[in-house]
């Protein structure tokens, strides 16, 4: 994730309103991989790192959408750096 937020803040014109979405497949795949995930995600929204946006569809497959707080991400990152 380091390496992505900083491409996308060296090719944002406005890089302290950076905005980073993730996806996750709300089907469940036969491993149940996805299930875990969305699972993940979920625990993630408690704390505040990520928002719920809601779903949409991409690659012809329904996804949750989520919003990464990117400030808070960086700190928490800081303390395990």
């Amino acid at each position: 994730m380091p390496l992505q937020i900083e491409y996308a803040k060296e090719r944002e014109r406005y890089p302290e309103d950076l905005c980073i979405y993730i996806t996750t497949n709300t089907e469940t795949d036969q491993s149940g991989k996805m299930l875990r995930i969305n699972k993940t995600f979920n625990l993630l929204e408690r704390t505040g790192l990520v928002k719920n946006m809601g779903r949409a569809e991409a690659y012809h497959v329904i996804q949750n959408v989520w919003l990464l707080d990117v400030e808070k991400y960086t700190e928490i990152r800081k303390l395990y750096d």
